[in-house]
């Protein structure tokens, strides 16, 4: 998420548009104000590095959503677990207000295709949270995954949102390159 964020940041300096960070944590939300220069892209690399964005668990995209609905465009980075219901809804709320939205949907490799071995799964933001995961349950949770995901992508799209799904196996630079890319569709 932090490197497609790098990564549409310069591609929006290179093209004189002003970009604003802002990174909900479990410590509240970072950041950096609106700007066109490039020292932008050292300032997102410095907050990145200092904050854990990993470990975000309860942080509330929602939250920080609320803050920045007048923008004129708005990404959003996210996984979308914990509050998606309210981020879906803050996102309506931009969108309605004339912002164009890009929902970039970052989902673990391990979440798109758990190994077919029996194993434990942890959460690694709540690593208390453990559940089993065998053959059986593994079709269940892909079918009821990919259901959620497209029912994300749907309210999204109703809504004139662009809406990227990625991968963390996915190369950074051809996901920025379809983030960019479903802007000019």
């Amino acid at each position: 998420a932090c490197a497609i964020a790098l990564g549409l940041t310069s591609v929006a300096i290179g093209d004189g548009d002003a970009v604003g960070i802002s990174v909900a944590t479990r410590a509240g939300e970072q950041i950096i104000p609106p700007r066109r220069r490039r020292d932008i892209l050292h300032d997102a690399a410095e907050l990145f590095q200092a904050i854990d964005v990993r470990k975000g668990g309860d942080a509330s995209v929602a939250g920080a959503l609320t803050r920045v609905v007048a923008e004129p465009r708005l990404v959003v980075i996210t996984d979308f677990l914990g509050e998606s219901e309210r981020a879906l809804a803050e996102l309506r709320v931009a969108s309605a207000a004339g912002s164009e939205v890009f929902a970039i949907h970052v989902a673990a490799e391990q979440e798109l295709d758990p190994p077919s071995r029996t194993f434990t799964a942890t959460d690694p933001e709540k690593p208390e949270f453990r559940r089993a995961m065998t053959s059986v349950n593994r079709r269940e949770y892909l079918s009821a995954f990919a259901s959620w995901r497209e029912r994300i992508a749907g309210e999204l799209h109703a809504m004139h949102a662009h809406y990227v799904l990625t991968s963390t196996a996915e190369p950074v630079r051809d996901a920025v390159r379809r983030i960019v890319d479903s802007a000019t569709r």
